[in-house]
């Protein structure tokens, strides 16, 4: 148990019942085998029971917590898996204690902020609301050339001072119970390794938070905010963006002529570096990929002395976005997906018949549920009138096919009948 006397903040039923509403219902049990529904239904026969014991937990603390089960799981698109960079390390947490944590982070989100270009660890900050702010630098800037730099944060995490962070959290003027508490929390943590069903012993750790808490993105959060702090914003020849989801960081700079955005986007660059490795925090040189966009020679780029290649096509949060600023590479893949997804729709029609098995009602689910937001994943981000076409002629295709519809059958009645609305409208 820790001494955490010093905290005096009573936690009310109700915060507890918006807590427990916000967790997940899709999610394993923890390393304590307790589920999120098991918690709700606890709540819901003995809500101040489990409202003390929140409570008592919150002030004391429970050193069995701070044990982690971490496992390793194979990272996308990797093409050796004998290398450990190749593998991403999950932290399996008690469940209750993310409920505990959870709380904490609402507290903090009171006490300090994030910068309004910092996005996830908080609702209506998301992924798409990230990339929705570079789409639209990138489609109204200011000057006629525009270059994109992405990049990301080595180690992340595990990199995370904990001493640094205090300071930090002291520096923003946080309350100091809550300050003392978050230190307290991020020391003294164990972790055991599980990998191929086997456990090794257990390890102390001396740095960084834990990936499975819902604390700890908004606590990084609070550790980069300086690093993807723009200095510069806007100028009479050059205006530029720096943005971050988590640990991958964005700079956009849109400028009068090539040699000023190449010469900026240096800048900014060097300054982000130099300030992160004063945090312990470097930017992996294979990870950094930069775009001009437009027709055109752009000057060379030259980062931490080496020279990068400028990429025809570059990929941010998932999205694809090339030179000319399309997304036609990404519409390309999501449907290529798609068509994996009506594949397997129609193997199950296969094995299972139409009589008596998979009817038009379960194709139209299927189709509703999975076949749909594969092709329409990120559809706002498009709006390219031959992609959208292209998108259309598809789900047109799997209408036909799925239901073998004639090829005379007006497109509209399909639709109707399956409540399929156009891709344009669905974009809306």
């Amino acid at each position: 148990m820790w001494e955490g006397g010093d905290i005096d903040w009573p936690v009310e039923d109700e915060e507890v019942a918006r807590v427990l509403k916000d967790s997940p219902t899709n999610t394993a049990s923890g390393n304590d085998d307790i589920s999120y529904p098991f918690l709700r239904f606890w709540f819901k026969n003995q809500r101040s029971h489990m409202t003390r014991t929140l409570n008592n937990l919150i002030k004391f603390g429970y050193d069995g917590w701070k044990v982690a089960y971490s496992v390793l799981i194979k990272k996308a698109d990797k093409e050796r898996y004998d290398n450990v960079k190749s593998w991403r390390m999950i932290h399996l947490l008690p469940t209750i204690s993310k409920v505990v944590d959870r709380i904490m982070l609402r507290k903090l989100e009171k006490e300090v902020t994030l910068a309004s270009t910092q996005y996830g660890s908080r609702k209506r900050r998301g992924c798409h609301d990230s990339m929705k702010q570079i789409t639209e630098f990138v489609k109204f800037g200011r000057f006629g050339h525009t270059e994109i730099m992405t990049m990301d944060v080595e180690g992340g995490f595990n990199n995370i001072d904990t001493a640094l962070l205090a300071h930090i959290l002291v520096y923003r003027s946080c309350d100091k119970s809550l300050v003392s508490w978050i230190v307290r929390w991020t020391t003294g943590r164990k972790m055991r390794l599980k990998f191929n069903e086997r456990t090794s012993r257990v390890y102390e750790v001396d740095k960084g938070v834990p990936q499975g808490s819902p604390l700890s993105p908004y606590l990084f959060g609070i550790y980069v905010e300086e690093i993807f702090k723009p200095r510069f914003k806007h100028g009479p020849s050059v205006s530029c963006l720096v943005s971050s989801y988590v640990d991958d960081g964005g700079v956009m700079v849109s400028g009068a002529n090539r040699e000023i955005v190449v010469g900026k986007m240096q800048e900014l660059f060097e300054e982000c570096d130099r300030v992160g490795r004063k945090r312990n925090m470097k930017f992996v040189a294979r990870k950094i990929e930069w775009m001009g966009m437009g027709e055109g020679v752009w000057p060379e780029l030259w980062i931490g002395g080496e020279k990068k290649d400028m990429c025809r096509e570059i990929r941010l949060l998932g999205y694809r976005l090339d030179v000319m600023g399309l997304m036609k590479q990404y519409v390309d893949y999501w449907m290529e997906r798609a068509i994996g997804v009506r594949r397997r729709i129609a193997g199950v029609g296969r094995r299972y018949g139409s009589s008596g098995g998979s009817g038009a009602w379960e194709y139209t689910r299927l189709l509703q549920a999975a076949y749909l937001p594969t092709i329409w994943y990120g559809l706002e981000f498009v709006d390219d009138p031959k992609l959208i076409k292209m998108i259309d002629v598809q789900i047109n295709d799997k209408i036909r096919s799925l239901f073998r519809v004639s090829l005379k059958s007006p497109i509209n009645t399909m639709r109707a009948e399956t409540d399929i609305a156009p891709t344009d409208i669905q974009r809306k």
